[in-house]
């Protein structure tokens, strides 16, 4: 598995670069799925899955194995340090501003003014949070997949990220939590 690890890292790197190139019609696409049962769905899972939301989940995942909790609060702060220097570097235009999409009223947009949307944190920090599920081989690893999957759906849905941000945030996570785990399993091999 170890020698197909960088092709298909590159591979994925690629589609996130492929989805710049469409990011605007598969915005306007997915816009226009909104109706009231999604919104409702989508507005909920985004109060329950906030950043500190998703720590706390993250971190009740983790009281049967209590030695991993610090590498997981680490590697999430570090996640979220990186995050915030992409998103000062590329300052890219969030899509309902670039596209002029309308905004949902329940829904609240004035982050725009001090946030940019590559990557998407929120994508990023449901995602970090898996390799930590199988590493404990939880049962609920699949549940938070989907979770995760809905949430960074949402996230385009309301029309805060494109498709490039959504994967660049799987992308971000996925690699700041296996980082996080190889960290934690060097240190207990070397104790």
């Amino acid at each position: 598995m170890k020698k197909y690890l960088i092709p298909i890292v590159l591979l994925y790197i690629i589609l996130i670069a492929i989805t710049f190139y469409f990011d605007p019609q598969i915005s306007i696409l997915t816009y226009k799925t909104h109706n009231e049962i999604l919104t409702t769905m989508f507005k909920y899972i985004g109060l329950v899955f906030t950043s500190a939301g998703i720590l706390l989940l993250g971190t009740l995942f983790l009281l049967k194995k209590r030695t991993l909790i610090p590498y997981f609060w680490i590697g999430y702060l570090i996640t979220g340090l990186f995050h915030v220097l992409c998103k000062f570097v590329l300052n890219r235009a969030r899509p309902f501003v670039s596209l002029s999409l309308s905004k949902i009223p329940e829904i609240s947009y004035s982050f725009d003014a001090w946030n940019s949307a590559f990557p998407s944190w929120h994508t990023a920090a449901m995602f970090f949070v898996v390799p930590f599920t199988f590493k404990l081989k939880s049962k609920l690893k699949y549940v938070w997949i989907f979770l995760a999957l809905l949430m960074s759906f949402s996230r385009m849905y309301f029309g805060f990220h494109y498709l490039s941000d959504v994967l660049a945030g799987i992308l971000v996570g996925l690699f700041f939590g296996c980082l996080a785990l190889l960290v934690y399993q060097k240190r207990q091999k070397g104790l």
